[in-house]
């Protein structure tokens, strides 16, 4: 519904993206919301992104779960996930540096059934808007993970890049402003990514990374009703000696 009340009485182009210089022509402000591509804004000088895979399925009877699940690979190489879409409707899917995010997928459908009524692979950014640089070049605004509001740790980035778009409204005009509170509202993203990058390369140090470690702890733990479960230090370090 939100993405229809976005389109409503607006000229949509389905399947391709306009030009640029055509845009300019007619605006004032050009937002780029095109996540991984940065359709409209300059390649990045340093990405770091893993691929995806997903399936909806529809099951005969009850879904497998009634609530969402997300599955760490080893040394933390990506994970599988899954959420459940109502009683007999799901997405599974996984993410996985390693490549092994089909391999996972299919052997989760293999466990537990269900019909595939859809398959969508697509890459996800999780360099973080510290070094998703420059935010905004003439006309054009990059907001959401196009600059890399995407939760490292989780590859979750809905509720990350809506909190952007607040940002975006709040200092509507002032490109400067923006991009310096973008920044220091996800700083903690620059460690989660550090973290998470030195795990798939096993180049993880607890004693080096420990204080990096416990600042992830406590933002995860301070904003436990914005992630949807209880976070415990435990959790986190059997997550870290993986």
């Amino acid at each position: 519904q939100l993405i229809k009340d976005f389109v409503k009485g607006a000229k949509v182009n389905f399947g391709i993206a306009p030009k640029l210089e055509d845009l300019e022509k007619e605006f004032d402000l050009i937002v780029d919301c095109t996540g991984f591509h940065r359709v409209y804004l300059p390649k990045l000088e340093e990405d770091f992104f893993l691929p995806t895979y997903e399936y909806k399925v529809e099951y005969d009877g009850k879904v497998p779960y009634d609530d969402f699940l997300v599955r760490p690979f080893a040394k933390m190489t990506g994970y599988f996930w899954y959420f459940p879409l109502g009683k007999n409707l799901a997405h599974i899917g996984a993410g996985d540096y390693k490549k092994n995010h089909v391999k996972a997928t299919d052997e989760f459908l293999a466990k537990y059934g269900g019909k595939v009524i859809k398959t969508v692979g697509r890459p996800i950014r999780l360099a973080t808007p510290n070094m998703c640089k420059p935010f905004f070049k003439g006309k054009v605004v990059g907001v959401g993970e196009s600059i890399g509001t995407v939760y490292p740790l989780l590859g979750e980035g809905i509720i990350p890049s809506m909190e952007c778009v607040d940002i975006f409204v709040k200092n509507l005009g002032n490109n400067e402003a923006y991009e310096k509170e973008v920044l220091e509202h996800f700083k903690i993203y620059g460690k989660v990514f550090n973290f998470v990058r030195n795990k798939m390369k096993n180049k993880f140090s607890m004693l080096k990374q420990i204080l990096e470690l416990l600042s992830i702890f406590r933002y995860m733990k301070k904003n436990e009703d914005r992630f949807g479960m209880e976070i415990h230090i435990s959790d986190l370090m059997k997550v870290a000696k993986a």
